[in-house]
């Protein structure tokens, strides 16, 4: 007799099923999360998040423009996090800003 396998499934939609190994998985029709909850886009990222945005500056970089007062952090306990919207006025300045 064939044994018996529990298959764990990468993807949200997909349970874990006891099948044949043979088996396609299908999914679960109370598992399946709609589209309109599944691409929520995140409100606050951290710093590696904000440091790749920007361009993957190092994160000694992006402290130090905390420090300057040239990006300002949402703060949560001890942790800095940024909004979109702060890292794209950062990004606007940078370009108006003449060089020189």
């Amino acid at each position: 007799m064939p044994r018996k396998l529990v298959r764990r499934t990468p993807e949200p939609g997909l349970r874990a099923v006891v099948s044949d190994p043979q088996e396609e998985l299908e999914p679960a029709e109370q598992d399946i999360v709609p589209p309109a909850e599944r691409d929520i886009v995140p409100l606050l990222y951290n710093v590696s998040d904000a440091c790749f945005i920007l361009g993957n500056i190092s994160k000694q970089m992006l402290y130090r423009l905390i420090h300057l007062h040239r990006i300002h952090p949402v703060k949560i306990g001890t942790r800095s996090l940024f909004t979109m919207e702060e890292l794209q006025r950062y990004v606007r300045e940078q370009q108006a800003e003449p060089t020189g």
